[in-house]
């Protein structure tokens, strides 16, 4: 599986992973998916390491702030479609169940 940029199709939900090493091109490749699919709700997460764990010592971690940099950019993105999404209902009334 690759990190950060792999679409997974699982019972017709998409996932998109990251792991601690993904680098700038699978990131933006993350966002260009997220673009096209129109993803408006993410269940985003920052990976924390755990001292003691294999994922704590492997190589070519990405750095924490750009780590947070990606996550405030993907969250932006995920949450500027939900708006547009959601605009076309500005002004109207719905029928909801009682």
């Amino acid at each position: 599986m690759r990190a950060f940029g792999e679409v997974l199709v699982e019972n017709k939900k998409r996932k998109l992973q990251c792991r601690s090493s993904c680098t700038r091109e699978d990131f933006l490749e993350t966002m260009d998916v997220v673009g096209k699919v129109g993803y408006d709700s993410a269940f985003t997460f920052i990976y924390s390491k755990r001292s003691g764990t294999p994922a704590a010592a492997k190589e070519n971690q990405v750095p924490e702030e750009v780590v947070k940099d990606r996550f405030d950019r993907l969250l932006a993105q995920v949450q500027e479609i939900a708006r547009e999404r959601s605009s076309r209902f500005e002004e109207r009334v719905q029928e909801v169940f009682q």
